[in-house]
């Protein structure tokens, strides 16, 4: 395996991606510095956030999984790490949650997530060498923890390596839209010169044959097919128990609007000009829905909105909405799962979530309206059944819109197979 060295610094730090400039790379880092210092003071001052020596001495399989806790600090958790902590009371294997280093820690102490950055920081201060002192960070948690199996979303490279010297299986959970051209997964298993080719975890767990059919083409189309990752399927992240079997409306007036979150980053400016200044969707749905009457509009944030300024300008804009327009009603989408919302709604809209995925297993239309669709989504959802109208295939708002709930009138409620296999499958990697 190719091994991080000093010259490889800025590539580790500031990986290259053509969908975000090297400024919004550049934030992150110090986001996630100041994440870092602010978790060794709230180590060292609030014992609830010390680590225990939990690990339990029995003869079932341990499992580490990595959480991201700025996707659960908000009104809004990330649907595949609340599905991860849905896991943490299974009799039958010891699952253990710790904070990544450098992201926030959730200050709910019933999820027993363990935050360990002053390990890391001693780490720091002994070799004076980042690299090197997440390698031995990532080597002491090894140790402590013992596990079988690691689970994280998009595990960074040092963990990876660690996890393969020590012949560890480390698997990858999909949280998000994954597409023909995604950076993270074409510089792992399609890109054979890219520097993080031989970072690919052993295990992919994907929501679907759709997943494992583009990670397919990525593998079959790269000049080396023999480094792989074995491709799991799980299922989608909605529950059987949650999806809609209210009676057919004649009038579908309870829209979801799922955001996003870095426009400035992911956008060129002319695509950038065509979303609204509160950052909610485009202009020309905001200036829609400042007419519209007698509708119910609820928005789900981004789990990481919450932790910059675009969430503050979002609900700015909803506040704004509801003032201006109280023939409609308005609110934000707090402490639901995807499902809830989901069920509730009868038309999903969004810029580019992956929250279009989940929309087609709860057999509900997604208006599709990102700018930036025919630059890099070009191909994405055209495997959905119809569910999905883009904006860009069509010459207004309206003609899109009166299309798409003409779809959603006639579509049938038929169950689509949303079994949650992730523990079935978990068990299967480690027996």
């Amino acid at each position: 395996m190719q091994k991080y060295n000093s010259n490889n610094f800025f590539k580790i730090i500031f990986p290259d991606r053509k969908s975000i400039s090297l400024l919004t790379r550049i934030k992150k880092r110090f986001f996630q510095i100041v994440n870092f210092t602010l978790n060794i003071i709230q180590e060292v001052y609030l014992i609830k956030f010390k680590n225990k020596k939990s690990v339990k001495e029995n003869n079932k399989k341990n499992i580490l999984i990595i959480i991201d806790g700025n996707r659960i600090v908000g009104k809004t958790i990330c649907p595949t790490t609340e599905r991860l902590l849905n896991l943490q009371d299974t009799p039958e294997i010891n699952f253990y949650y710790i904070n990544d280093p450098l992201s926030q820690i959730s200050k709910n102490i019933t999820r027993k997530i363990y935050s360990h950055s002053i390990l890391l920081f001693f780490k720091l201060l002994r070799s004076g060498s980042l690299i090197v002192s997440f390698k031995n960070f990532w080597r002491e948690i090894l140790i402590e923890y013992n596990p079988d199996l690691i689970i994280g979303l998009m595990p960074n490279p040092i963990l990876v390596e660690v996890a393969r010297e020590n012949n560890i299986k480390i698997a990858d959970i999909q949280h998000g839209l994954l597409t023909s051209d995604q950076e993270w997964y074409m510089d792992r298993f399609h890109y054979k010169d890219s520097f993080f080719y031989k970072f690919k975890p052993t295990h992919l767990l994907l929501w679907s044959k759709r997943e494992i059919n583009i990670i397919k083409e990525m593998i079959t189309s790269s000049e080396n097919q023999n480094e792989k990752s074995e491709l799991i399927i799980i299922g989608p992240n909605i529950k059987t128990n949650k999806i809609n079997r209210k009676k057919n409306k004649k009038f579908l007036n309870n829209i979801l609007i799922t955001c996003s979150y870095g426009h400035k980053g992911f956008y060129t400016n002319n695509e950038f000009k065509k979303i609204d200044p509160y950052l909610l969707n485009t202009i020309e749905l905001f200036n829609w829905m400042l007419k519209i009457k007698d509708y119910v509009i609820r928005f789900r944030l981004h789990p990481i909105a919450y932790n910059n300024k675009d969430c503050f300008k979002q609900i700015k804009g909803i506040s704004y909405l509801s003032k201006v327009n109280n023939q409609s009603i308005f609110n934000l989408s707090k402490n639901n799962s995807l499902s809830d919302d989901l069920n509730w709604s009868d038309v999903h809209i969004t810029l580019s979530s992956s929250c279009t995925i989940d929309a087609y297993y709860a057999n509900k239309v997604t208006l599709f309206l990102c700018p930036a669709s025919k630059r890099c989504l070009k191909s994405s959802f055209n495997d959905l059944d119809g569910y999905v109208f883009k904006r860009e295939n069509y010459n207004s708002f309206s003609e899109l819109y009166n299309d798409a709930i003409a779809f959603q009138k006639k579509v049938k409620k038929i169950p689509r197979d949303v079994s949650d296999l992730l523990l079935e499958k978990i068990n299967k990697i480690v027996y």
